[in-house]
């Protein structure tokens, strides 16, 4: 039915979106990508996913998790720098996931997927299986490890690393929450063990472990040599040896690279949110990379240095029209696009929040806050029948939310740690969870309602202590040389651009900061 007969519409916003594909992806035998005009929308979507579907769905071991996150770079390759290895893991991870999990679920936005990626069979060839028992040579192992972009310490710590100790490898793949560690009597494992980063303690026996690829550039001797011979490179490339910003370099490693609708197999569905808007955004990330890619080039020009061969590294918004065409989609639409009689295709789903002002609290008097009309609301929901659903980030919060309605005669049934947990049927619910914004659906009888809807939106109060930030290194590109910055020990200096120095045999990104005297 409708315009398309891939296509199905529907009209509805906020969480609600969330809850009911939170419902449909539990019965669902097939993988599926939810696509967002934006990172920051894909990123709270993915979170209200995870508040609603099973922890099952979040975690586990390769092939019981179903639910990935398919990021955008936090900062451009053209820039010089690579992406941060979290981000370049959480990417591995999410093709391959679908290519190889049937039921697997990927959020992701247009800024992710407008780039072009390596080719399916690389990543494929990549991949090392191993199992308990089985002979492998230890030497090739090292070397796979190498070329799949893992970097050696002596300590790991974080994914992306791997090292070597006598007859024990310790490597950190995507696609786990905890490192691995690979016990050799020559070349034949004897065991596959989790480990603790912190205390270097093995946790849990494995009977096999998958080691996918830590970069999207693997350094295959074939792929090592189309790059040399198309030209000079920004630094040494070895089987063992990358540099910063490679990712803007994928037409020099491969002949032909994939799109993201090379990896979701036929079968797979398109779930997009606000096609419309996806489409504008694609035009313009198309300007704006146009625009990084004369930018960056003039850069290298004047410093002297190499640029990528861009090629068709863009993938342009007819491209992935064209592309979206061949799979069954569900869209997803605020507004109202079609009415249901011109095109029955269209459906329309409640879930918006119609609580607005009158939710909010009222203030009788200085410092004092009044629940009675957020009580009352509730009271009436629940004589109508309505399961009511309060979410708190903190067992402390639940407590102090029950014992608040206790005082307006409004009773809490139970307190749930996960939303599985919800009873159904008439009555109040104290769930604990994160979830911004909740939502409202009438003809389900259900109300969900956030800790920020009932006590506002909290603030920090304090600022982090030194140590506990982290750089964020995405914001080093929107910096001008002279521009005014602060570091957290030596105060104020001046951005003086980045530099790649190697230590230990590695190219790594650097930031100078100028102070007086000239000390650096």
């Amino acid at each position: 039915r409708g315009a398309h007969p891939n296509d199905r519409v529907i009209q509805s916003s906020g969480a609600s979106r969330a809850y009911f594909l939170a419902s449909v992806f539990r019965e669902m035998t097939r993988p599926c990508m939810v696509v967002f005009p934006t990172m920051k929308e894909a990123a709270r979507f993915y979170k209200e996913l995870e508040f609603f579907l099973p922890e099952g769905f979040t975690q586990g071991e390769p092939g019981e998790r179903r639910l990935f996150d398919l990021p955008t770079y936090d900062v451009s390759p053209l820039a010089g720098v690579s992406p941060h290895r979290e981000v370049v893991g959480s990417r591995i991870q999410s093709l391959f996931a679908l290519m190889s999990q049937g039921n697997s679920i990927v959020v992701t936005s247009v800024e992710a997927i407008h780039l072009r990626l390596l080719p399916k069979e690389s990543l494929k060839r990549a991949v090392e299986y191993l199992e308990a028992g089985e002979e492998v040579s230890r030497e090739e192992l090292n070397r796979r490890l190498d070329a799949g972009g893992f970097l050696r310490t002596s300590l790991v710590e974080e994914r992306g690393d791997y090292s070597i100790r006598g007859g024990v490898i310790d490597v950190f793949p995507p696609l786990y929450n905890d490192p691995i560690r690979i016990e050799f009597w020559g070349d034949h494992i004897e065991s596959i063990r989790h480990f603790d980063p912190l205390s270097q303690r093995s946790t849990q026996n494995l009977k096999e472990a998958i080691i996918l690829p830590a970069s999207e550039v693997i350094l295959e001797p074939a792929n090592v040599q189309r790059a040399r011979t198309m030209g000079r490179l920004p630094g040494v490339v070895s089987e063992v040896t990358t540099f910063p910003g490679q990712e803007a370099w994928l037409n020099h490693f491969y002949e032909t690279l994939a799109t993201i609708f090379d990896y979701l197999p036929k079968n797979g569905m398109l779930i997009l949110m606000e096609g419309r808007q996806i489409l504008t955004e694609w035009e313009n990330l198309r300007f704006r990379f146009e625009r990084d890619v004369e930018r960056y080039r003039q850069e290298a020009e004047e410093k002297k240095s190499p640029f990528p061969e861009i090629g068709d590294l863009l993938v342009g918004a007819e491209t992935a029209g064209e592309a979206f065409a061949r799979f069954q989609r569900l869209q997803f639409a605020e507004v109202e696009l079609e009415s249901r009689e011109e095109n029955p295709g269209v459906l329309s789903l409640g879930g918006e929040m119609p609580v607005g002002e009158d939710l909010a609290l009222s203030l009788e008097g200085r410092g004092r806050v009044s629940m009675a009309p957020f009580a009352d609301r509730l009271s009436r929901w629940r004589e109508q029948g309505a399961r009511v659903v309060l979410v708190t980030r903190t067992e402390q919060q639940a407590n102090r939310l029950r014992e608040i309605l206790r005082n307006y005669e409004v009773e809490v049934e139970e307190v749930v740690h996960r939303w599985g947990d919800v009873s159904s049927g008439r009555g109040v619910t104290i769930c604990m969870g994160r979830l911004g914004k909740g939502f409202a659906w009438p003809e389900m009888g259900l109300y969900v309602i956030s800790e920020d809807e009932i006590f506002g939106t909290k603030r920090p109060r304090s600022r982090a202590k030194a140590g506990e930030r982290k750089p964020s290194w995405s914001g080093f590109s929107q910096l001008n040389k002279g521009d005014l910055i602060v570091h957290e020990e030596h105060g104020i200096g001046r951005y003086g651009g980045m530099c790649k120095m190697e230590v230990e045999q590695k190219a790594n990104d650097f930031v100078i900061v100028e102070y007086a005297q000239s000390d650096r």
